[in-house]
This record gives structure tokens, C-alpha cells and sequence, in this order.
């Protein structure tokens, strides 16, 4: 039962990505589309296991990309 739960998870992370993978290239967030995109491919092969640490990388990225696209937020308000 465990195994099938985790393998459950590790196919909606998958889905997951593949949605983050396409917004972030669509805002212009590259490295963080492909971080997704590798962590959609690792979800679909090798399970939760092996997507530990590009899960934290892929926290970080999503960090940095929400404070760029304040930064962007701040500065056209600024324009008016």
C-alpha cells in the first residue's frame, strides 16, 4: 500500500511540474522551467526518492522567481 501511495504522489508531482514547467516559461523563468521539467522526467522514472534535492532547488528557484516578478510588479506601478 505504501509503495502504491507513493507511487500515486510521484505521478501528481509529475503533473505538477509539467504545469510549473509551462508558466515559468511563459514569465520568462527559464532555469526554473527546466528544473521542473527535469523533476517531471525524474517523477515518471524514478519516483519521490530521487526528486529530493531538486525539490529544494526547485523551491529556491520558485523564490527567486516570485521576487523578480515583484521587483517587475513594483516597477510598473512606479511607471504608472
Amino acid at each position: 500500500r505504501a509503495v502504491t501511495a507513493l507511487q500515486e504522489a510521484a505521478v501528481e508531482l509529475s503533473i505538477g511540474m509539467a504545469h510549473v514547467e509551462g508558466i515559468s516559461r511563459e514569465v520568462g523563468a527559464v532555469q526554473l522551467g527546466q528544473r521542473a521539467e527535469t523533476l517531471e522526467h525524474i517523477l515518471k522514472t524514478g519516483g519521490i526518492s530521487h526528486a529530493a534535492e531538486g525539490l529544494d532547488e526547485l523551491n529556491h528557484l520558485l523564490s527567486e522567481t516570485a521576487r523578480a516578478l515583484r521587483s517587475v510588479a513594483a516597477a510598473e506601478k512606479q511607471k504608472g
